[in-house]
């Protein structure tokens, strides 16, 4: 008689959505590390939101200083931890323009399922080791079938301990993602508007011709320029080719680095399996 033996996680992928039913652009994002190294790095970030004042960090709800302020810690955090080969944070876009649709006739819910097993597909099995077993912690949806995903991500050869569902108020990996899935969705829609912002941001509204003021910002919009272009920067600083390109948003040069944001189609799956 076989017995089946439990496996025994020894990796993380903690993930999240962005708009994934709402606005032309949806977001998807990961964040991958050992299993070993969780607990402390959650409480970490536990500590930063405690400092911040912030229980939860939602990027949908981001119109403040002071939820601005909890992302920049929460940016700062996730690239020291990817650059020190911690963690890494892959985001994924899509294009829900009927002419774009990556799954046509699909509905949402259907497009975001795929993209789940496409991104995670992609990240487990390009971006570490063979043989690693995974327990994956989605932000929870219950619009989605889980047990089907796990039983996908199998089918791919992948080792797969559970798929578990948690709260995100109660995993802050799973906010990084969210972080980082809002920012790649909200890049590709934002971003002429907030290459104009820049170039006038640091120039005193006096000193300009009326015809050369942008237009009024929102209060949300003006905190997350200031997020989008931090992001820009502190990849910047720390060595990550991550750039903002007009029409596509934040993308990655190379997907092997630690910060990868890429978008659907069939360029970008070619060179996210170099």
């Amino acid at each position: 008689m076989t017995v089946d033996v439990p496996l025994q996680p020894t990796h993380i992928a903690a993930a999240d959505e962005s708009q994934y039913n709402v606005g032309r652009y949806r977001g998807l994002a990961v964040v991958t590390l050992r299993l070993a190294d969780a607990r402390t790095l959650s409480a970490d970030l536990r500590r930063l939101l405690d400092e911040s004042g912030v229980k939860e960090f939602k990027w949908a709800d981001l119109r403040t200083a002071r939820l601005r302020f909890a992302a920049d810690k929460l940016l700062t955090w996730a690239l020291e931890q990817a650059c020190q080969r911690r963690l890494r944070v892959d985001a994924l876009t899509w294009d829900s323009n009927e002419r774009h649709h990556p799954l046509p006739g699909q509905s949402g819910i259907a497009t975001l399922q795929g993209m789940y097993l496409l991104l995670l597909t992609m990240v487990l099995r390009q971006r570490w080791p063979e043989g690693c077993c995974w327990r994956i912690c989605p932000d929870e949806q219950s619009a989605m079938s889980w047990v089907d995903l796990e039983a996908q991500l199998a089918g791919r050869g992948l080792l797969i301990e559970q798929v578990q569902p948690c709260a995100s108020h109660e995993e802050p990996l799973v906010q990084v993602a969210d972080l980082f899935a809002g920012l790649a969705v909200y890049s590709r829609s934002a971003d002429a508007r907030f290459e104009e912002w820049q170039q006038v941001a640091d120039i005193s509204p006096e000193l300009l011709h009326p015809e050369e003021a942008p237009e009024p910002l929102t209060g949300s919009d003006r905190e997350r320029y200031e997020v989008l272009g931090r992001v820009v920067a502190e990849c910047g600083r720390y060595g990550l080719a991550v750039r903002l390109e007009t029409g596509y948003g934040l993308r990655t040069a190379d997907p092997a680095g630690p910060i990868n944001f890429w978008g659907y189609g069939p360029e970008a799956m070619q060179i996210s399996f170099r």
